[in-house]
């Protein structure tokens, strides 16, 4: 109903984004220390916290923000799926949305490769760089959080692919702010049946 459907599409839209920034994150971080090219910062230092909030909660903020640009109703109910975001079928949707989980899923990509060329080549002392760079990761711990984020990865780029040409071709006409949220229709809730999952909902659970 009111108020927690208008968190939840909110919530919704920067969980979309958000798991990709945060998987991305912790495979840069693992890249750092594999790398071991330069001293790292200590884990609770701020230019450490700062860095890891940069990355994961920037861009998932502002498009929560953004998203409020793009919602031609206040939220849609569908059946079995609970809440939805009825976001305006335009190119700006696109832009402020669509093509940044597609964004991060990529850089994610970029280096979980990088990390398993820098594993690769440093297969023989991975164990004494984890000690000697202080991470707090022993070569079990290093092993658990590289296989995870690849399966993340594995998911979500493909998944972030196809979302993306599915919203190309859905793209149509011209984006209007007053029309997009035109008073009259603005409060109108949309209960509708897809006819079948909306697996972007059940893919993160």
């Amino acid at each position: 109903g009111k108020g927690w459907c208008d968190i939840v599409i909110k919530l919704q839209v920067g969980a979309n984004i958000g798991i990709s920034c945060a998987v991305t994150n912790i495979i840069y971080n693992l890249h750092a220390i594999l790398k071991a090219d330069s001293v790292l910062p200590n884990l609770s230092s701020w230019t450490k916290i700062v860095k890891d909030l940069v990355i994961s909660l920037l861009t998932p903020v502002i498009i929560m923000g953004f998203s409020y640009l793009l919602q031609v109703f206040r939220y849609g109910i569908a059946r079995y799926n609970g809440c939805q975001n009825l976001l305006s079928p335009t190119w700006i949707t696109t832009v402020l949305y669509t093509m940044w989980m597609l964004i991060w899923s990529f850089v994610g990509a970029v280096y979980a490769t990088l990390v398993l060329i820098v594993f690769y080549k440093k297969r023989k002392d991975v164990r004494d760089i984890l000690h000697c760079t202080n991470s707090g990761l022993n070569l079990t711990r290093f092993a658990r959080l590289l296989i995870f984020c690849f399966i993340i990865i594995l998911v979500m780029f493909p998944f972030s692919i196809y979302t993306f040409v599915q919203d190309l071709q859905q793209v149509g006409g011209q984006y209007s702010f007053k029309n997009t949220h035109s008073s009259t229709i603005w409060n109108t809730i949309i209960k509708f049946d897809p006819g079948r999952p909306i697996y972007n909902i059940w893919l993160y659970v």
